[in-house]
């Protein structure tokens, strides 16, 4: 028997300037019957201390210790394994929760039996707003293929049975694994439903400060080790978003990429990446966004200069346009509601 009815899993890792924020989101929730599982990575700032404090006025409020920095997949395979509500909630210490969020997500689970739900993410760019166009209840990845483009866990209330009863745990490597767990969590899921209600209050820019090349090179692997899970078991509608999406992710990684490698290891980069997108149908290379699709076609010749040169052209005009004019929809933004907006039909 469950003791409460969600816990709320929170990773926190020198994260002073904003923990303070997302524990009293966490405490201010309408739901009430919640615990907080704070898992502190081997903080070395104010984090431990600002934790111990909302613990001594919170009885709900759990504190896990890690004695080394073990990452944050490991922090919140902790938590999840010391939670006892119904369903698990992730949310990352830098962020925070409208108080209904729980709520919200709780009576849609209920009412639905639902594996996963989540709702809209209020960001400063673009996240999970790209393909909810409506509410929906009880679809899959298979019947949702547009799901690919979500790759975040924060904001997703998940059924604890469910969780446990697959084993899903978040696995190695240990920085951007976000998108292996997504992908296997969603390939798994009978039921998941989606509130067009924002959920979630992302705080954006922390990978950029925190990107190194490790995180770098582990997302490349995250990433494309989710395209191997999903052409192994799916369908061909779903392999074929999977693989729009990676191969614009190859485009979109030399951003954060070029701020903490030398030319030389981006080049080694873009040869791994040449590896994966050589394998891709040319349908799927020339159906992605044009400046995406020129991109990955240089990489896949091997003209790894020309390729960065290319994308640093392209950086250099979208700084441009923002500094003369408010940012638009990112061409992201745009196929995804595209192909959300054809599956609906």
């Amino acid at each position: 028997m469950t003791e409460y009815n969600v816990s709320i899993v929170i990773p926190a890792y020198n994260c002073s300037k904003h923990i303070k924020e997302c524990i009293q989101s966490a405490t201010n929730q309408t739901l009430r019957e919640i615990e907080i599982i704070i898992v502190n990575d081997a903080s070395t700032d104010d984090t431990g201390s600002i934790i111990e404090d909302f613990s001594k006025r919170n009885a709900n409020i759990i504190i896990i210790n890690h004695a080394i920095n073990r990452g944050q997949g490991a922090a919140r395979n902790n938590g999840i394994a010391r939670a006892r509500g119904k369903y698990i909630f992730l949310l990352d210490a830098d962020d925070s929760i409208p108080p209904k969020s729980l709520d919200t997500l709780y009576r849609i689970a209920e009412e639905y039996s639902s594996d996963i739900v989540f709702g809209k993410t209020n960001s400063e760019v673009s996240q999970d707003g790209n393909y909810i166009l409506s509410e929906m209840r009880n679809v899959s990845l298979e019947t949702y293929p547009a799901l690919v483009y979500n790759h975040s866990v924060w904001n997703k209330l998940y059924l604890r049975e469910f969780l446990l009863g697959n084993r899903l745990r978040f696995e190695p490597p240990r920085c951007a694994e976000d998108v292996s767990f997504s992908i296997r969590t969603n390939l798994v899921a009978k039921s998941i439903s989606i509130t067009t209600r924002e959920t979630y209050n992302y705080r954006f820019g922390r990978q950029i400060d925190y990107t190194t090349k490790q995180k770098i090179v582990d997302a490349f692997h995250n990433v494309t080790n989710a395209l191997t899970l999903v052409e192994k078991s799916s369908s061909p509608l779903l392999i074929r978003e999977m693989r729009r999406k990676t191969a614009r992710n190859a485009y979109a990684s030399m951003i954060r990429a070029e701020r903490v490698m030398s030319r030389d290891e981006l080049k080694k980069l873009l040869a791994e990446w040449q590896t994966v997108l050589q394998k891709m149908p040319d349908a799927i290379i020339n159906s992605i966004p044009p400046r995406h699709s020129e991109f990955c076609k240089l990489v896949i010749d091997g003209d790894f200069e020309a390729a960065l040169l290319f994308r640093e052209r392209q950086i250099r005009s979208v700084s441009a346009r923002k500094s003369s004019s408010s940012a638009k929809s990112s061409p992201l933004r745009w196929v995804c509601r595209k192909l959300c907006s054809q599956i609906l039909k």
